[in-house]
């Protein structure tokens, strides 16, 4: 949605009926008109090239890991690119320390399939499919992933809404990451 409020016309796509229909509310909200959500099961997306198009930028963030044919992803969205085209992927770090009730999934049934990535394996994976990688970089770190793990915790006890509200005061924490992070050898 953002991508649409800077003037972008932006394309959602979600195999959740319900988190389109949520999508689509918050856009109308927004006033935004220059965007449009789809459903859609990122293991067919070579069904979806020509009806959605080419684009010149594409976010997969935090999806990867859950598709078993992680490379006919890759590729499926390499096709969606226009030339010179960017994808902006995110993916778990593959040796980070397990969140709280953590553990791959041996189905694709909503949880990861794999724990996740080194940047030489993404780097290899995208290589295949024609993709250059531009700049690598992590998100998160000891801080996100320990806030991570505590609302992961607290939902078993805790109201929803009270879980939120906790993790967001401690948000501000999370600029500590890089310090913390790398004075811990925090993977």
């Amino acid at each position: 949605m953002y991508a649409a409020k800077i003037g972008n016309r932006a394309l959602g796509l979600s195999f959740d009926d319900e988190n389109n229909k949520k999508a689509i509310r918050r856009a109308a909200l927004l006033r935004l008109e220059n965007v449009e959500f789809r459903n859609a099961d990122l293991r067919e997306l070579d069904c979806f090239v020509t009806p959605i198009g080419k684009f010149d930028q594409i976010m997969c963030l935090e999806c990867i890991e859950h598709i078993k044919n992680d490379r006919k992803l890759v590729r499926d969205l390499a096709a969606l690119l226009r030339p010179a085209g960017i994808l902006i992927l995110t993916t778990p770090y593959k040796h980070h320390k397990a969140y709280y009730g953590e553990a791959p999934s041996l189905t694709e049934d909503g949880g990861h399939v794999r724990w996740g990535y080194t940047h030489d394996e993404l780097r290899e994976m995208l290589a295949e499919s024609g993709l250059t990688v531009l700049a690598t970089d992590f998100i998160s770190g000891f801080v996100t992933q320990k806030l991570a793990s505590l609302r992961l915790r607290s939902r078993a006890f805790l109201p929803p809404a009270f879980v939120w509200a906790f993790a967001f005061l401690l948000r501000p924490m999370t600029m500590l990451d890089r310090p913390l992070s790398a004075l811990l050898k925090y993977p």
